[in-house]
């Protein structure tokens, strides 16, 4: 447990807790030897018999917002952090946890709950969150000021609660765009980032083998580049899916099992979004106008743009070197991908440079 968030919230939790009690935790590397019994929840949150709960506040949208809402009310809060408030159904046993970092803390929990006073536009704008594109510097920048929000986490967390009509100004997360699709209404903003896919696949595959990642936490796909030789892994059936993971994220609706010969249709349907004159899509080099765009039509101002998630070059040479012997293969895997993020360039063009295009 060397994160310090974690690390202050379970010595927190420990300065509470009585022989009956029953922690509801964030699966994780928590130490032995608590009292009261622990359960860990990795999506959805099923609070059960818990009497002490630590809410990590990355995964409000794992939980009801009604049950959220009525241990908000109704229980104590004995610590809060960056990442997590820490509730307890009985008064806890020691004094409560004050201040004005306590209001600090909490006040991401109290906007949640109260997001739908707080929306301030019509319309509510979709974020398909591609991994290794710089979403997530995207993300912090367009929500820094915009109150009513959600982000999910997992696909499994949206499904589970997904937002109502109208209910946020900006929802976004790791969801592709088909399942996210029912609950877009006509009028409905759909924003997302798309990466030079041979640099975003090198990403999530320098990732994958960074020496201080938890291999507990990556996916099957993710242990598997880690763990073979990049070459072999290239050769099993799920490598064009993980290549093509932009692609298949905004045009697959995976009711079925991927295939190739079913990448003319998925081009068509990111096509048809393209085509809507509200949505924006641009590529990761343009972050920075995307941001100024996306903010605008959300009549609010952006929050600085930092990147976020790079890998150390330096110490993984040899993983380079192992990636780039195998170029021509992923440029084979990856050509639908590549035809996408040609689309969007070519869009994108048009949109910042009219005169040019012209």
């Amino acid at each position: 447990m060397q994160d310090p968030y974690w690390h202050d919230a379970w010595v927190a939790a420990q300065r509470h807790v009585g022989r009956d009690d029953r922690l509801l935790l964030p699966r994780g590397d928590w130490p032995g030897g608590a009292a009261g019994d622990i359960r860990c929840y990795d999506d959805a949150i099923d609070l059960g018999d818990a009497t002490i709960f630590f809410l990590h506040k990355a995964r409000m949208g794992c939980i009801d917002r009604s049950a959220l809402r009525q241990v908000f009310r109704t229980w104590y809060i004995f610590h809060a952090n960056e990442v997590f408030i820490c509730f307890r159904k009985r008064r806890p046993l020691l004094p409560l946890f004050r201040g004005m970092a306590h209001s600090r803390h909490v006040g991401v929990l109290t906007r949640y709950l109260d997001s739908g006073r707080r929306k301030r536009t019509d319309r509510t704008m979709f974020f398909v969150h591609l991994p290794k594109t710089a979403g997530t510097s995207a993300w912090r920048a367009m929500a820094a000021h915009v109150p009513s929000k959600i982000y999910y986490e997992m696909y499994s967390a949206f499904i589970a609660n997904p937002p109502a009509a109208g209910e946020y100004d900006l929802v976004g997360g790791h969801i592709p765009l088909r399942v996210m699709e029912p609950r877009i209404r006509p009028d409905d903003v759909v924003t997302c980032l798309f990466r030079e896919p041979v640099s975003r696949f090198r990403s999530a595959f320098l990732h994958s083998r960074r020496p201080d990642e938890d291999p507990a936490t990556f996916t099957p796909v993710m242990r598997a580049m880690r763990d073979m030789p990049f070459r072999e892994f290239l050769k099993r059936p799920d490598a064009r899916m993980e290549v093509s993971q932009q692609s298949l994220m905004l045009g697959f609706s995976f009711r079925e099992h991927y295939q190739e010969s079913l990448d003319g249709d998925i081009f068509d349907s990111i096509r048809q979004y393209l085509r809507h004159p509200l949505h924006v899509f641009m590529t990761s080099d343009a972050i920075e106008p995307f941001v100024n765009r996306t903010v605008g039509l959300l009549r609010s101002r952006p929050g600085m743009v930092k990147r976020h998630n790079s890998s150390d070059i330096v110490r993984q040479q040899a993983d380079v070197a192992e990636f780039e012997d195998c170029l021509e293969e992923v440029k084979a895997l990856g050509a639908l991908d590549a035809a996408v993020y040609r689309l969007i360039r070519a869009q994108q063009a048009r949109v910042l440079h009219p005169a040019r295009a012209s």
